[in-house]
This record gives structure tokens, sequence and C-alpha cells, in this order.
């Protein structure tokens, strides 16, 4: 997978019958559902699969945020996120 992009995650929340969702903005570029998101759980390089994209509405200084919604097959890594989050991260954009 190559690298494409960096988003930044401010926090993230499950949303249910959806799943994961992580809320931030793109450093780079934005993301596309398809493209994968890595980061780090449980000291390990993690790839989640983005199967959805959500903007919402700009703030006061007229910046947009997006939600990603995520594909979370391990049951494992879903409960640790559930209880840990992802929050306050950059984290890698890859085809």
């Amino acid at each position: 997978m190559n690298p494409i992009g960096i988003f930044r995650i401010e926090e993230s929340f499950e949303i249910t019958g959806l799943g994961l969702v992580v809320v931030g903005q793109p450093v780079t570029q934005l993301p596309k559902t398809g493209d994968y998101l890595r980061t780090l759980v449980f000291g390990q390089n993690t790839t989640f699969k983005v199967i959805g994209i959500q903007m919402g509405k700009p703030d006061k200084a007229g910046v947009f945020k997006y939600g990603l919604q995520l594909s979370i097959d391990d049951p494992e890594i879903l409960e640790y996120l559930q209880k840990h989050k992802l929050s306050q991260q950059s984290v890698c954009l890859k085809l």
C-alpha cells in the first residue's frame, strides 16, 4: 500500500449499527471510500478500511471536519477502541 496522505484525528466514537467513526481534518489529502487508514493499536501498525465519509458543517473559521466510518473486523481491536478511542493523532492514509 502506497502512502497517499495524512488525516488528523480529533476524536472517535461508535455509532450503533455503523461502527467506529473518526472525526478530524485532512492534512494533505481528503481520503476516499476504499482508502485505508493506518495507525498504532496495541503498539502495532493496524490498518482500517474507510467505508464511508461524511462532511460536517464549517466551524466559525470556515474549517470543515470530516467523519470517516471505518471497517473493523477484529472484535479485540473494536473493544480496545471503544475504551481508549483514537484521538489527537495524525494517521497515514494508503491506497
